[in-house]
């Protein structure tokens, strides 16, 4: 029996989202690990790209932190009640 109803899609939902976030990380990490290979095979003919590289990369990890900050306010919520 759940607390209240629809309990069991929120907690699924939550944890779905969980779990996003988590994979969404994982992808960013894999980015990142072939980027720097493409980088390091193209020596200075990366250079040009750098800066606007950078920021892509700045931006994709801000947008899994906030989120995962998201996500587990989501599931303390859920959670409390």
């Amino acid at each position: 029996m759940t607390a209240y109803p629809g309990a069991e899609n929120s907690v699924i939902s939550s944890r779905h989202i969980c779990i996003s976030v988590a994979l969404y990380l994982w992808y960013i990490l894999f980015l990142l690990q072939c980027l720097s290979s493409v980088a390091t095979a193209l020596h200075s003919g990366f250079l040009p790209y750098c800066e606007p590289v950078f920021r892509r990369c700045v931006s994709l990890i801000e947008q899994t932190l906030t989120q995962n900050y998201v996500s587990d306010d989501l599931l303390s919520q859920i959670v409390s009640n």
